[in-house]
């Protein structure tokens, strides 16, 4: 696998498992216990059901996992080393931390929304100009995790490059 391989050259310690499974949100926390795995990351896909990108076993996934649970709606983030955190949100420490991970290899910046300006349709335009964006899971950046639902958010409908979006999982905000 293509992301595996991509972990390891960089030092990263990583695998891929693949099962069926009938409950897919505890199955992949009992593994990341198993594994004593402190993030998560699994891809935000297209749901059967309506446009709820954070519903289903997203939700669950968040509600059962102890540690960070990151989401990536995928664009283009095959080598991302110009990274981009947004700050705000429930879940902004979780993000901060992953971003900060990520900014290790490459540049990190800092996302600082204009006064005058939609936070959203700043923070769409700076993320031109990066390899990825980090954001903390929550109303503030309109990413909150719900069942269902027929709003795309614009963040992942117009995004220019890959999104990461950090939920803190269990007990978190």
């Amino acid at each position: 696998m293509t992301l595996v391989r991509e972990a390891r050259a960089r030092g990263v310690e990583a695998r891929a498992l693949s099962f069926p499974s009938t409950d897919p949100a505890t199955d992949i926390d009992a593994v990341a216990r198993m594994e004593r795995a402190r993030t998560v990351l699994v891809g935000l896909h297209r749901p059967l059901v309506g446009a709820a990108r954070f519903g289903g076993p997203l939700v669950a996934i968040a509600g059962r996992f102890e540690g960070a649970v990151c989401m990536l709606h995928d664009v283009d983030a095959r080598d991302p080393r110009r990274i981009l955190f947004a700050p705000g949100g429930e879940h902004e420490a979780y993000a901060r931390d992953i971003a900060e991970r990520l900014g290790r290899r490459g540049t990190l910046t800092l996302f600082e929304a204009p006064i005058d300006t939609d936070p959203v349709t700043a923070l769409l335009a700076a993320a031109t100009n990066h390899d990825l964006v980090v954001v903390g899971a929550g109303a503030a950046w309109d990413l909150s995790l719900h069942a269902f639902g027929v709003h795309v958010p614009r963040l992942i409908g117009e995004s220019p490059r890959s999104l990461l979006v950090v939920h803190g999982g269990r007990g978190a905000g």
